[in-house]
């Protein structure tokens, strides 16, 4: 499975902008650590579920285009 690993956003609290498009990704759960996460784009990858997302406060804009969203839901 495609991810991205938790020990890549340790340092990464003060982290606003994500741009992980078209890289064939089916879980983005490694990102929870960027808490100031406020652009994301996540367009062209494998995506099923998007829970973890709840969980980010300060989020204004997220693309999720073009992936395999089935359902949303809350962690």
């Amino acid at each position: 499975m495609w991810s991205i690993p938790d020990s890549l956003f340790l340092n990464a609290k003060n982290l606003k902008y994500l741009d992980a498009s078209f890289n064939k990704l089916k879980s983005f759960d490694g990102i929870t650590k960027a808490q100031s996460l406020e652009h994301l784009n996540m367009r062209g990858n494998n995506l099923e579920q998007i829970g973890v997302l709840v969980q980010f406060k300060s989020l204004k804009h997220i693309n999720l285009s073009d992936n395999k969203l089935t359902s949303i839901k809350r962690r």
